[in-house]
């Protein structure tokens, strides 16, 4: 589910480095999409591993990462 796109990021991130060099008013958009490929990949990273967090647990456990169990209004976690 997550790993189709997780693929086509690190597709366009590998794309990007081979466009090589760029024209003085070009390369700050360039720095500028390649830091938000990587900012993505890095989300997409820690997205797959809650999925991947999420499925290894019981369906019990499952409702419990979702929400806040408190005690006298104190929280729990």
């Amino acid at each position: 589910m997550i790993e189709i796109p997780r693929m086509k990021l690190v597709k366009c991130q590998n794309d990007m480095y081979i466009v090589g060099s760029v024209g003085n008013q070009n390369v700050s958009n360039v720095t500028s999409i390649k830091k938000s490929i990587g900012a993505s990949l890095a989300q997409a990273e820690e997205h797959a591993l809650f999925v991947k967090n999420y499925l290894s647990k019981s369906k019990i456990v499952r409702k419990t990462m979702f929400s806040k169990t408190t005690w006298f209004g104190v929280p729990l976690r």
